[in-house]
């Protein structure tokens, strides 16, 4: 079985014993993932969610449904863009984005109004979004 094999059905059972904790906080770090469980999806409570130093690409739509979600860290990965669905994450208060190939930050994140840390650095960006800070 593939490392990204084995990190998946790893984050499937860290998902299910979050789901059956009602845990608000899911760690999956570091285990290869190229993609992400649709099984988190369930997880709409969750207040805290890493899924750094993975390989993830892109992040899929129902993460735009996560509301509760307050800190998010999508750090060391290979995302080149953030989806607009992020910007309806209202309730984020702590995003890191560092460590990832974003050339720059949609407009959006000026939306983030709870948005109190942005960890950006190691990526390539040439500028940031007049819309972010204000």
């Amino acid at each position: 079985m593939a490392d990204s094999d084995q990190g998946f059905l790893r984050a499937e059972i860290r998902i299910q014993n979050a789901l059956k904790n009602k845990s608000q906080f899911l760690d999956l770090s570091d285990l290869q993932l190229r993609k992400i469980p649709d099984s988190l999806e369930k997880l709409s409570s969750s207040k805290r969610i890493h899924l750094n130093s993975n390989q993830l690409a892109e992040l899929p739509e129902f993460m735009g449904q996560l509301s509760n979600l307050q800190t998010f860290d999508i750090s060391s990965n290979q995302l080149c863009e953030l989806p607009e669905f992020m910007g309806q994450l209202s309730n984020l208060q702590t995003l890191d984005i560092s460590s990832n190939q974003l050339c720059e930050l949609p407009e959006f994140m000026g939306q983030l109004s709870n948005l109190q840390t942005l960890e950006v650095n190691n990526n390539q960006l040439c500028e940031l979004p007049e819309s972010l800070g204000q």
